[in-house]
């Protein structure tokens, strides 16, 4: 989870293979703004259904080009204002 503004992750592969963590979602941005994550991809363990990305209560966030492996939702916004999310996909 990230709590802080102003961070960029492009380009990094990010794994979850440990069936017994139950996050609510791989990356989450929480009361986060003006961040970047653009061309990551995560990759989880079979079954895994919880969100790819989850943004809450942030804003101006840039979310472009991700590839996430979840039966869940792909990419959630909720709350904030000014997200840009554009080019993401589930595998």
């Amino acid at each position: 989870m990230v709590e802080s503004n102003n961070n960029t992750f492009t380009g990094n592969t990010i794994f979850l293979r440990n069936a017994t963590l139950k996050p609510d979602a791989t990356i989450r941005l929480a009361n986060a703004n003006n961040n970047k994550l653009i061309s990551n991809e995560m990759t989880t363990y079979a079954g895994f259904s919880g969100m790819g990305i989850r943004t809450t209560s942030s804003s101006n966030n840039v979310i472009r080009n991700n590839v996430t492996d979840t039966a869940g939702k792909s990419i959630s916004i909720e709350g904030g204002s000014n997200n840009v999310n554009t080019g993401n996909r589930n595998r």
